[in-house]
């Protein structure tokens, strides 16, 4: 007898054997021992075979029925399939994910693959994916690449899988050691708040105060808030409000409303601030851009100057001129004046004068002080104005009313002439 090579080689898978058997009388079987060797690749089952061949029978009549006889030698060794983790960026565009074999064959294997949602969605985060993957003889790693979907939101890390399944090999003993593969997509995204200055008419009621997000976040966010003074003063101008407002999932536009107090003084445009100081978006990636709003109340209101007419008897020595604002004005407001001459003459009447008047903050009335001349000479009626001009005032709504006052000089020698 003697072994022959098929697909198991001698030196490599078995030990070459030859020999003789001998059956002494009455024997009916003898045994042929052959040496397997065990290495530790993972093979297909191989085979060769034992021939029988001069046959010596010593004149018996005696044939071979079967002169061959095939060993077939199954393979002990597993290889081991697994899939790894990979973590990647949002904006990578892709995931690569390797499926590997612990050890080369000599025979190609297929697996098949397909993604999973977990917390990551095949609609928003990535593109569903499913197919096989085939390892050709001597191939330890294959790739498989998922795309991922870069979104605009603010939104937590996503998670999805990818399974592996039905392994096809054709006499390979191959086992799943990790047959999951876990993607995690790490956001990459950023929301920042702003907001808007916004002026108001001191007669609206209300500050609209808009808070914007630049991108949409997925969860509600508590947002802090407060206002501070400028040349507003609170419970004067406006009132005071602080506290936390709730700006809702998704939402990228919130507005809140602070009321304004509308006075009659008449003043400056003035100004106080919106604060927003803190937030918490249960830990996404929200900033503030832009955390104050200049808030400006535009005044509505306006005041009037007049002057009044005066009739007085020159013995008094003074005309005393009234000088009127109608309302309140919080700030100084000057105005020039100048006499003129009409039926009563400069010197010979009165003494001219010209000045400028100040009202201070707060006050209404101011006097102009006119010198009178008395005479001995018996006179008419006699009038002179005084003429205002040119309202100085730090952009106050100032106005004349009446811009030009008579002043009626009554003579008080020998009676009254008209």
């Amino acid at each position: 007898f003697a072994t022959l090579n098929g697909t198991a080689l001698s030196t490599t898978d078995y030990i070459s054997t030859s020999g003789t058997l001998t059956f002494n009388p009455g024997e009916t079987t003898q045994t042929i021992t052959l040496e397997i060797l065990n290495d530790e690749h993972n093979e297909a089952a191989e085979s060769f075979f034992v021939n029988l061949t001069n046959l010596q029978a010593d004149g018996f009549h005696v044939n071979l029925a079967d002169s061959q006889s095939k060993i077939t030698i199954i393979s002990d060794e597993y290889t081991s399939l697994f899939i790894n983790n990979v973590t990647i960026s949002e904006d990578s565009g892709m995931a690569t994910l390797t499926v590997s074999l612990d050890q080369p064959l000599d025979s190609s294997v297929s697996v098949n693959y397909a993604t999973a949602n977990y917390t990551a969605n095949s609609v928003y985060h990535y593109e569903s994916t499913s197919g096989t993957i085939t390892f050709n003889p001597g191939e330890q790693t294959q790739s498989i690449i998922i795309p991922i979907i870069d979104s605009d939101w603010v939104e937590r890390d996503r998670l999805f899988f990818v399974d592996l399944s039905d392994i096809q090999s054709t006499g390979n003993r191959i086992e799943f050691a990790k047959n999951r593969g876990l993607v995690t997509i790490l956001e990459d995204d950023q929301a920042e708040f702003s907001v808007d200055d916004v002026i108001v008419d001191e007669d609206v009621g209300y500050a609209t105060v808009t808070i914007s997000l630049s991108a949409a976040v997925k969860t509600d966010i508590n947002l802090y808030f407060n206002t501070t003074d400028q040349t507003a003063v609170e419970s004067e101008d406006y009132v005071n409000r602080s506290g936390v407002m709730l700006v809702p999932f998704n939402a990228r536009i919130h507005t809140y409303r602070i009321p304004i107090i509308d006075t009659d003084q008449v003043e400056n445009d003035e100004t106080f601030l919106f604060n927003l100081t803190d937030l918490n978006a249960n830990g996404l990636n929200v900033v503030f851009a832009d955390d104050q709003g200049l808030i400006t109340i535009r005044d509505d209101d306006q005041a009037a100057i007049t002057v009044q007419d005066l009739r007085v008897n020159e013995a008094a020595g003074k005309a005393l001129i009234t000088v009127s604002l109608d309302k309140s004005v919080d700030g100084p407001v000057s105005v020039d004046y100048i006499t003129l001459d009409q039926s009563a003459t400069a010197s010979s009447d009165y003494l001219a004068r010209a000045g400028t008047l100040t009202f201070t903050p707060g006050t209404m009335h101011q006097t102009i002080e006119i010198d009178l001349v008395d005479s001995a000479q018996v006179e008419l009626l006699e009038t002179f104005d005084v003429q205002l001009s040119n309202i100085q005032t730090d952009g106050l709504n100032i106005i004349f009313s009446d811009d030009r006052a008579t002043i009626t000089i009554k003579g008080d020698d020998l009676g009254d002439y008209e």
